[in-house]
């Protein structure tokens, strides 16, 4: 009888640990932010967006997130004859979906067909599978090589290392340095040009790639067109500049923030929390070249091109 109620006990304990409800890697907070460049001997293009979960959908029976890509389009000419071009994208995209044996499956906007995103469930000496991250470059299929941890807050994510020093890990929840979404963004040849900075979930960063992308960067606070307006004039002088810029709006209490940007988008002075109308800018220190103002007002942004010589 002991023997009988042994058996039970443990058919029943072990059960339950194989029936433990799915833990969610995603949820709506889950927020992946990106930068991606490219240039054609022309132009320099450059986004800097995020994915974001906003609702959920059901297709064909099965629970989807929908994905939304939201940021900034710019495009920088070389010979610097004009301001960037700058577009504000904020679409759906498509629906992803997790399910209880640790794969991302991802729907297109447009599209009927199921894509096979990563499988987090890997283990040293597993092969993977053809997926859309792997896309290019898995023949001969890719062998995980080993797994280390690194941390969501407090949780714990694997990082998958495989045995190609020109595939990316594959981060546990998350996806590949190259991205989420993209084709090949497991691979250095399909995805040189897209870079995943961070991710959050539950106010829990995890940074991937921060060095020259900091992860809390306004998506919207970069380069935003407005409409034109009488009090979005502006005068900038002198130009070319050698020690100071000066800034003087047609409307007081126009200026709420500048920045300065050189022509890669990087943010090279960041001033806040301004209502004024007339502002003078040190600029002795900088490099010569070209640099745009981008200049915050209570109706937008605006952008000049400046020189300093």
């Amino acid at each position: 009888m002991k023997q009988i109620i042994l058996f039970v006990f443990t058919a029943f304990f072990i059960t339950g640990i194989y029936a433990q409800p799915f833990s969610s890697y995603i949820n709506s907070t889950s927020t992946w932010s990106m930068y991606t460049g490219a240039a054609d001997g022309v132009n320099f293009y450059m986004s800097h967006f995020r994915y974001e979960i906003n609702a959920d959908t059901t297709i064909a029976g099965k629970n989807y997130f929908k994905l939304y890509r939201v940021g900034v389009d710019s495009i920088v000419h070389f010979m610097y004859s004009a301001p960037p071009d700058v577009s504000f994208d904020s679409s759906y995209i498509g629906a992803l979906r997790e399910d209880p044996s640790k794969k991302l499956y991802f729907i297109f906007k447009n599209e009927s067909v199921e894509r096979f995103l990563y499988d987090f469930g890997l283990l040293p000496g597993m092969t993977l599978q053809n997926m859309h991250s792997n896309y290019g470059c898995n023949s001969p299929a890719l062998v995980v090589q080993s797994y280390d941890i690194v941390y969501l807050g407090n949780v714990a994510l694997k990082r998958f290392r495989l045995d190609n020093l020109l595939i990316e890990p594959i981060i546990e929840g998350v996806g590949s340095v190259g991205g989420l979404i993209e084709q090949g963004s497991m691979c250095l040849a399909y995805h040189n040009n897209t870079t995943l900075i961070c991710y959050k979930k539950d106010n829990a960063i995890l940074e991937v790639n921060t060095a020259n992308f900091p992860c809390n960067q306004k998506i919207d606070s970069i380069l935003v067109p407005v409409v034109d307006n009488p009090c979005n004039e502006f005068l900038i002088y002198p130009n070319p500049a050698i020690d100071k810029i000066y800034i003087r709006a047609a409307c007081a209490d126009q200026i709420r923030a500048v920045r300065l940007i050189n022509p890669l988008g990087q943010k090279i002075m960041i001033l806040t929390g301004l209502q004024q109308n007339y502002l003078a800018l040190n600029v002795s220190m900088l490099p010569k070249g070209v640099f745009f103002v981008c200049i915050e007002t209570n109706k937008g942004l605006i952008t000049k091109k400046v020189v300093k010589g």
